[in-house]
């Protein structure tokens, strides 16, 4: 953003400058009456705010339209994103830090979200079984749909030590156990996720018969698949007593991981703090232009003023209103979703807050649920 001075009419940039950031501000003013609306509350893209990101440089025209300096914005927010999608990948690509993990969420049609975490092209996780301990149940209750030939476990550990529901919590009387099997779709299912990913910044997967599910790098291991093996059978023996809300798949797979995981990923203290709540999915895309054009133009002005771009003292004087009027917004939003999170959060970090869920993770985030 850029305003020079001019002998013929020194009050020319004055106007010309207030007519520019009034434009912006205008404008996310109205974004802000979106993020305050049921609906977009609803969809679960008001939830998070970028902090810290590494901004396209922008230079817009004093004499730029409104609508010229809206898609100038927009499209240095979508360029941002993109980069940070792109250098996320090439870092998960990454071994020299050991064998990458994955959580895998369901997130389609049930009440129950199912977690299962992947290393080593295994699957681990917690899975319903029937009370004989031989046959496994064709239709997983917390999974949400019908198990395929290719579901089923290929290595089934503990199979007479099952998880059993004692107290009858899940309604059924059914039985659970941990359940180690082959991820046959594992590099199909992490190219369509690679794809997703630069496509729309969501680490979204379809799978036939199953439906959809988010992939989430949580960090890598150093330890063999056989050590990993271990560990998912000793979780399993101390996990108690299997209740549907409070020791369930979920619970499961955030003890397995936090037992193999030896370096995090970005997205480790969001799996840390994530709540227990129902599909509500907080990925990168959730901060939306509002509070990302409001941090982006934030940064601008604030650069103009540091690197003395403005001689004029009466611009100078309107961009520091402006951004005092940035800033107050940014931060109340912050404030927000800090207050949100508080209210949800029922394990883990109650402080993981607006920062552990950030726009510049590009292709991180998850689903906020437990």
């Amino acid at each position: 953003m850029r305003f020079e001075n001019t002998e013929d009419d020194p009050s020319r940039d004055v106007r010309t400058a207030a007519g520019v950031i009034s434009a912006i501000v205008i404008f996310l003013g109205l974004c802000a009456v979106c993020v305050k609306s049921s609906k977009f509350r609803e969809s679960g893209k008001s939830r998070v705010v970028a902090r810290n990101l590494d901004f396209t440089k922008l230079d817009i025209p004093a004499d730029s339209s409104e609508e010229q300096i809206i898609s100038k914005l927009q499209n240095g927010w979508q360029q941002h994103l993109r980069g940070r999608a792109t250098s996320r990948l090439e870092n998960e690509r990454d071994t020299s830090h050991g064998e990458p993990i994955w959580l895998s969420i369901y997130a389609n049609m049930a009440n129950f979200r199912h977690w299962a975490l992947l290393t080593h092209r295994y699957k681990y996780e917690l899975r319903e079984r029937k009370r004989n301990g031989i046959r496994y149940d064709p239709y997983d209750l917390e999974a949400g749909g019908f198990q395929n030939e290719a579901d089923q476990p290929v290595e089934a550990f503990a199979a007479r030590d099952a998880v059993e529901d004692v107290s009858n919590t899940s309604g059924f009387a059914r039985y659970y156990e941990q359940v180690i099997r082959e991820d046959k779709d594992h590099d199909p299912m992490m190219a369509q996720r690679a794809e997703a990913i630069r496509q729309t910044q969501v680490p979204r997967v379809y799978k036939d018969n199953v439906g959809l599910l988010y992939v989430i790098h949580l960090g890598w291991t150093t330890k063999t698949k056989d050590e990993v093996d271990k560990i998912c059978v000793a979780v399993a023996q101390s996990f108690g007593r299997y209740n549907v809300v409070s020791n369930n798949c979920q619970h499961f797979v955030r003890l397995l991981a936090t037992s193999i995981v030896d370096k995090k990923s970005e997205d480790w203290e969001w799996f840390e703090g994530a709540a227990n709540k129902r599909y509500e999915y907080v990925g990168p895309l959730t901060i939306g232009p509002p509070a990302g054009l409001a941090q982006l133009c934030l940064d601008r002005l604030t650069s103009m003023l540091a690197n003395d771009e403005i001689k004029d003292p009466e611009v100078k004087a309107k961009i520091i209103e402006h951004i005092q009027t940035l800033s107050t917004y940014v931060d109340n939003l912050k404030r927000e979703i800090d207050e949100e999170l508080n209210r949800t959060v029922e394990f883990g970090r109650r402080d993981a807050g607006w920062n552990q869920m950030m726009g510049q993770m590009g292709s991180g985030g998850g689903m906020a649920g437990g």
